[in-house]
Order: C-alpha cells, then sequence, then structure tokens
C-alpha cells in the first residue's frame, strides 16, 4: 500500500511540474513567443535622431524686380514713357509720313500692274479658284470633329496649292515690264521706310534724355554702384 502511495505522489509532482512550465511558455517569456517587450540588444530610437519635418512649401514666385524696387519700377516706366513719347514724334513727322505713304502707294501700283500682268492666265485663275476652295474646306475640318482626320492632307494641300500660285504671279510679274517696274519701285520704297526706322532706333543712342533715362534704369538695378 505504501508503495502506491509514493507511486501517487510522483504523478501528482510531475503533473505539478508539467503545469508549471506550460504557465511559464504561455506567460511570453518561453522560447517561440514574440514579445513586445525590447531586449537589451535591440536600439531604442533617439528623440534627437528623428526625420526632421519636410520644409515648409516655396513661397510663389517673386514679382520682377522692377515690382519689387520701387526706383526701379519709377525708371523704367519713365524710359518707356520716353521711348513711347521719341516715337510717337518719329511717326508723325513729315518725312515718315511720306515715306509711308509712298510705301502704300507703291503696293497700289504693283497690285494693280500685276493684275494686267495676271489676266487671262489660266493656271493662275484655276490656282486661285483651288485655294479658295482648300481653305474653305480646311476651315469646315476644323469645326467639324469628324473630319479632323483630315485637317493634316487638307493644310499640307493649301500651302502647296499656295506655293504654286505664287509662283505663277511672280513669274507673270517678271515677264511683263510694268509689272516688273512696279516691283522695283515698291521695293525701293520699302527700303527707304526700313531705313528710316533703323536710323531712329540709333538715333537714341545719341539722345541725351533717352540716355539719362536708361543710366536710371540700370543705377536703380545696381544701386550699390551708384
Amino acid at each position: 500500500m505504501s508503495r502506491y502511495k509514493h507511486l501517487i505522489l510522483l504523478l501528482v509532482l510531475l503533473l505539478v511540474a508539467a503545469k508549471h512550465s506550460y504557465q511559464k511558455n504561455d506567460s511570453g517569456h518561453g522560447p517561440g513567443k514574440a514579445t513586445n517587450q525590447p531586449t537589451e540588444n535591440q536600439q531604442q530610437p533617439d528623440p534627437q535622431q528623428e526625420t526632421p519635418p519636410p520644409p515648409p512649401p516655396a513661397p510663389a514666385d517673386a514679382p520682377p524686380a522692377h515690382q519689387a524696387n520701387p526706383e526701379l519700377a519709377k525708371a523704367v516706366a519713365d524710359l518707356q514713357d520716353l521711348d513711347k513719347k521719341l516715337k510717337g514724334e518719329f511717326e508723325a513727322s513729315p518725312e515718315y509720313t511720306q515715306a509711308l505713304a509712298d510705301v502704300k502707294q507703291a503696293q497700289t501700283d504693283y497690285d494693280a500692274a500685276a493684275k494686267e500682268a495676271l489676266a487671262g492666265n489660266e493656271r493662275y485663275t484655276a490656282g486661285v479658284a483651288a485655294q479658295k476652295d482648300l481653305e474653305s474646306k480646311l476651315d469646315a475640318a476644323r469645326k467639324n470633329s469628324d473630319e479632323r482626320a483630315s485637317i493634316a492632307t487638307l493644310a499640307i494641300d493649301a500651302m502647296n496649292n499656295r506655293m504654286a500660285v505664287r509662283h505663277l504671279e511672280e513669274d507673270a510679274c517678271a515677264a511683263d515690264p510694268k509689272a516688273r517696274d512696279a516691283k522695283t519701285k515698291l521695293k525701293t520704297a520699302q527700303d527707304a521706310l526700313s531705313k528710316m526706322r533703323h536710323d531712329f532706333q540709333a538715333s537714341l543712342s545719341t539722345n541725351a534724355d533717352y540716355a539719362a533715362a536708361k543710366k536710371a534704369v540700370d543705377d536703380a538695378r545696381t544701386p550699390a554702384k551708384k
């Protein structure tokens, strides 16, 4: 009987030990069990080494320098006003108005001579009619979404036809003495007007008021040099 008591006591002790081991593993400290507690080898984040916040958004584009600098803004406005004034005086001068009138008259004379030279030219007449038709179709295609695929083809055709008509006009006028002379006079008038405009622009560099206004702008841009 005593032998059985010893066996029972041994079994009880084994059961208690097994239960204690199971509770230990289930507490989160046993092998194979994850834990949220940091270990000695786990490095803790340093608050001072955290990623800094992103920089604030960049400000809107700064205004032009002449808007941010009142002195520069005034100098620029004064220069623009003077330029407009001098240009107005130039264009109102008798010499310029006459040169402009000469160009307009020469253009009118050339157009009339070219029309006479091209009168009866069937190829030219057909080319002009074709140009009007192509441009009409191109305009309609641009307004109709269903025909937009044909825009490129129509545009190329219109350009090629325009060049062909231009060549017919040049050839006919070059062969006609009156048209040829009118074209020469037109070019002479245009060259004279262009030279007059060029001379006016060049004269600004020697205009004391303009030079002073331009210097004021330059000085306002670089105040340290004043």
